[in-house]
């Protein structure tokens, strides 16, 4: 998360994928750890809730948002679910909405704190959480200028023998005993009908 005094020299952090992928639950322990081990500050900003609030609004709660984090530094702000407030629109006909308009001026707002930071080298990482860099705003991932993102993580849907362990392990946890008991409880079928599931659909079933 941190490179000496650099700050965010190299940019910040993206997680990505599916809804239900475990990408909030990986941003959170990146976060812990930091605290943990880096005694650092951690500000989480759950931008789905954001949606639809004024723009000054917003913008105030990014500002404090950073301002803390300096002040406080070493820190790590987490910006979670950060396309339901910079996203894309969802179709062309929305392209010159408002709401478009909004998700450009947020993302101009965004890049802004952070190359305030990076110009400063302070010890503040950002780490955001989105299902693609392409539901994000362009502004924030293909600008040909400075890219706010520099690290990638994308969280791919379990293969076949990732989803056999996922099931064994939820079955377990629900049971409390040795699936051994249930000869009839066919995991290697449940594994190979389920692709596309990530974990959440699991612990659905």
């Amino acid at each position: 998360l941190f490179r000496s005094a650099a700050g965010l020299r190299n940019g910040a952090l993206l997680i990505t994928g599916a809804k239900g992928s475990g990408k909030t639950t990986l941003s959170q322990a990146l976060c812990k750890e930091a605290s943990d081990n880096l005694n650092a500050f951690v500000k989480v900003i759950d931008c789905k809730s954001l949606r639809g609030k004024r723009f000054e609004s917003i913008r105030q709660k990014l500002e404090e948002a950073f301002g803390e984090a300096i002040w406080r530094q070493p820190s790590v702000i987490l910006l979670d679910d950060l396309d339901h407030l910079m996203g894309v629109p969802s179709t062309p006909e929305l392209e010159q909405s408002p709401e478009a308009f909004q998700g450009k001026q947020f993302s101009q707002v965004l890049k802004d704190l952070v190359k305030e930071v990076i110009s400063k080298g302070d010890l503040v990482a950002v780490i955001a959480t989105s299902q693609s860099q392409h539901s994000l705003h362009p502004s924030l991932v293909f600008a040909q200028a400075t890219h706010l993102f520099q690290c990638f993580k994308h969280i791919q849907s379990p293969d076949q023998e990732q989803r056999f362990d996922i099931l064994r392990c939820i079955i377990q946890n629900k049971l409390h005993k040795n699936l051994n008991r249930y000869p009839d409880l066919d995991l290697q079928f449940l594994a190979r009908e389920t692709e596309g599931f990530v974990a959440v659909d699991f612990a659905l079933l």
